[in-house]
């Protein structure tokens, strides 16, 4: 399909600015209240936000974090556009039904469009900054995306404050770059708790804000509440003893080996060598 008829199909979704219009939200709390604190009362809409992903193996984590944002900043009646630039998603997938539904977000008010080339992106990123006021746009690259340059963001951001919409630029293991952002986030995975006793605890990330237009900057562990549908600070995880099969060695008080202890049924047990 050409670009014209992307972006004119688009812009039918997205409705016009007047039809998506609701009272002005300055700032979403995202539920941990430092970190609130530190962004002047939660994160401001209407404006640009970047996310990265340290590494391609955050990428789920740093989609989680991008979801979150947009789940606090729409509530749950504005619609969500995601962006993608299409080898993004052969490496990373595409947003999951269910796991949305997980997230607190109903999937059908999430529209998913996929271009080619990084011209498309930007495109179609700027008509929805213009056109989706109140509603969030997350725009995925592929790799640096070179285009989406300071230039480029200060384009956006302009569109995006004018309109109302918020934009979450959604960047996989590129580097940072100079921009007018708003925020600037590093997202990296982290365990969950439920992961030392070999359950499902809830997603847990960590969450650098490097640019802070209100100032002040810091990290966070937090985890995602879906009952509550907020981050939320993640407890620190406690040590799991967990007992190894078989058999253990005593040691004596200098560390050198002792007698070999028995394994739970009988069995001789190792002797540690040295």
């Amino acid at each position: 399909m050409p670009m014209e008829s992307k972006i004119a199909a688009l812009q039918a979704l997205i409705g016009s600015g007047e039809s998506l219009a609701r009272e002005p939200q300055i700032r979403a709390a995202l539920g941990i209240g430092t970190l609130d604190d530190v962004l002047g009362g939660g994160l401001a809409a209407g404006s640009l936000h970047e996310i990265y992903g340290a590494a391609g193996r955050d990428a789920g984590a740093a989609t989680g974090f991008a979801l979150g944002l947009a789940r606090r900043l729409t509530q749950d009646r504005l619609p969500i556009v995601w962006l993608v630039q299409s080898p993004a998603t052969g490496e990373y997938g595409h947003p999951y039904a269910p796991g949305l539904a997980e997230m607190g977000i109903d999937p059908n008010r999430l529209l998913l469009v996929q271009v080619r080339r990084e011209e498309e992106l930007l495109e179609a990123a700027l008509q929805s900054a213009r056109n989706l006021a109140g509603g969030v746009a997350v725009v995925e690259p592929h790799g640096e995306a070179r285009q989406l340059d300071w230039t480029a963001g200060r384009k956006l951001a302009l569109a995006a404050e004018a309109s109302g919409a918020s934009l979450l630029l959604l960047k996989i293991a590129a580097a940072p770059v100079a921009s007018t952002a708003a925020t600037r986030w590093r997202i990296r995975a982290a365990p969950s708790q439920g992961a030392a006793r070999h359950l499902m605890g809830p997603p847990r990330m960590e969450a650098e804000l490097l640019r802070n237009r209100n100032g002040r900057t810091g990290t966070w562990i937090v985890e995602w509440n879906s009952d509550e549908s907020v981050f939320a600070h993640a407890p620190a995880l406690q040590p799991q003893i967990v007992p190894l099969p078989g058999a253990v060695a005593a040691l004596s008080r200098d560390g050198s080996g002792g007698e070999a202890v028995a394994g739970s049924r009988g069995q001789a047990g190792w002797r540690r060598a040295g």
